[in-house]
């Protein structure tokens, strides 16, 4: 479909004009509408009846858009007053809605529609619809009137004959109210009279009955009173016995008491001491126990104590034994590469070959295209080595020869120092294991005073080898060729090799 039809059929208009209707719908159906309200309501109608035909006679595509915004803001304010009214059915919300349609009708003509007869005959329906509807709504307001022009008639009939009867009550009212007026007079003093006299009888009976009741309560005093008297004699009587019956318990019960307490106290002091006696016994033996049991926990913590000294001269000493090796193994290999480059320099190799090529002539043969490939063989002859190449190859040797017995010296005088480590550190560890054992037959103030003077000799001693000045390692071939170092090679390969 056209987009230009599009933009009209989808035009919020169409459904304005619907909700519209419903609302002129169900403002027609409320109760109470006068006859002015009505005419305003079918007025809208109409109006909105020629509008939605118009609008659905025209084509589409000769309707412009701003006309029928304007209608559709129209309608929606119109839409508003007849839902206002449904809500509080005030008249004044269909004149404003009748004021929309003014409006309503003067955008109308914008939309521009072909001049047909059509537009007549909508009109004419419309007209005609419109006073079918006043007609119909004329006749029901006179018959309503007539209905109530005869309720009213009754109505007054029935008031004139409700205001006689009302009359004729209001005269019985009075006279039975007369009536009973000078009856209540009557009656009232009568009972005033016997009130009187009834009052008089009950005061002369109340003064008499409270004579009686003073004489007998005057009686029944004294009858009290003598009881009383008896009553107190007997009880301070029988209190009198209590007493000396509770005082001879209680002397009683005090001397039992104090028996049965020197008893206890006896027999308290008797367990007393048998239990300070075991108590005794008891913590002697218990004491020696402990006693036992602190040398034996002294002995073991003497020897913890001499393990946890000497477990770091064991893993010094562990540690130089395994550099011991290593540089051992690296002597031995150094020595070995001499040895190697020495057999080199002992036993030299050939000399260079030259090979000859000596080219040979095959015969082709005349059928085939391309010649067959050559077949050259090969001589191999000797040529000696010049003298600079002799002299470059002893210089070569040399050098290698040298760097290898300084990486042997090296590695051997390394070697020596982890040895000399392994067994200092070695010699004091077993030194020191061995000194529980060896003073465990001593006394206790003789093995304190041993352990001391062994710290003193031991334990933050000046080193005398370390003051002493230490021969450098060997790092130049003047060093290797020293009798000394030649020895420490020697003895450190023959280790290795072992």
């Amino acid at each position: 479909m056209s987009q230009w039809i599009e933009r009209i059929n989808n035009h919020p208009v169409w459904g304005e004009l619907k909700s519209l209707g419903i609302a002129i719908d169900l403002a027609s159906a409320r109760e109470g509408n006068d006859a002015t309200v009505i005419d305003g309501i079918e007025r809208v109608r109409t109006v909105l009846a020629f509008c939605g035909k118009r609008l659905a006679a025209t084509d589409p595509v000769l309707i412009e858009p701003r006309p029928l915004t304007t209608l559709a803001s129209q309608v929606a304010v119109a839409r508003t007053e007849f839902e206002a009214f449904v809500t509080d059915g005030i008249p004044a919300h269909i004149a404003a809605a009748n004021a929309r349609a003014d409006e309503i009708l003067v955008a109308l003509p914008l939309i521009l529609v072909p001049i047909a007869t059509e537009d007549l005959t909508i009109i004419n329906e419309s007209i005609s619809s419109y006073r079918v509807t006043l007609n119909k709504y004329l006749q029901t307001a006179l018959a309503e009137q007539k209905k109530v022009k005869e309720a009213s008639a009754s109505n007054e009939v029935k008031i004139k004959a409700l205001e006689d009867a009302l009359t004729a009550e209001q005269k019985r009212l009075a006279a039975v109210a007369l009536e009973y007026q000078s009856q209540f007079s009557s009656a009232q003093d009568k009972r005033a009279s016997e009130f009187s006299t009834m009052l008089a009888d009950q005061q002369t009976k109340y003064a008499t009955a409270t004579s009686e009741q003073q004489s007998q309560f005057s009686k029944d005093q004294d009858t009290r009173k003598s009881e009383f008297a008896e009553t107190k004699r007997e009880n301070q009587e029988s209190f009198s016995g209590i007493i000396a019956d509770y005082t001879q318990k209680l002397k009683n019960q005090d001397k039992a008491f104090t028996d049965k307490l020197e008893i206890s106290a006896k027999t308290h002091e008797t367990n007393l001491e048998l239990l300070k006696s075991e108590y005794e016994v008891t913590a002697k033996s218990i004491l020696d126990k402990i006693n036992i049991h602190r040398k034996d926990v002294e002995n073991l913590v003497g020897v913890i104590g001499n393990l946890g000294v000497t477990s770091g001269y064991q893993k010094v000493a562990n540690l130089a034994r395994r550099m011991l090796f290593m540089w051992q193994f690296i002597t031995v290999a150094a020595l070995g590469g001499l040895i190697f480059i020495a057999y080199q320099m002992a036993y030299p190799h050939p000399s260079k070959s030259v090979v000859i090529e000596i080219p040979k002539a095959i015969s082709t043969p005349q059928s085939l295209e391309k010649p067959l490939p050559t077949v050259t063989p090969q001589v191999t002859a000797q040529s000696p080595a010049t003298e600079s190449e002799f002299y470059q190859g002893l210089a070569t040797r040399i050098f290698l020869s040298l760097t290898f017995g300084i990486f042997a010296a090296y590695a051997a005088r390394q070697a020596s120092h982890f040895l000399e480590m392994e067994r200092k550190n070695r010699k004091m560890a077993l030194e020191l294991e061995a000194l529980g054992p060896y003073i465990a037959p001593l006394e206790k103030g003789m093995q304190d005073e041993f352990r001391l003077k062994i710290g003193d000799r031991s334990f933050g001693v000046h080193d005398n080898e370390s003051s002493q000045p230490k021969p450098a390692d060997p790092v130049t071939a003047l060093d290797i060729f020293s009798p000394k170092e030649l020895g420490e090679i020697i003895a450190s390969a023959v280790k290795g090799i072992k």
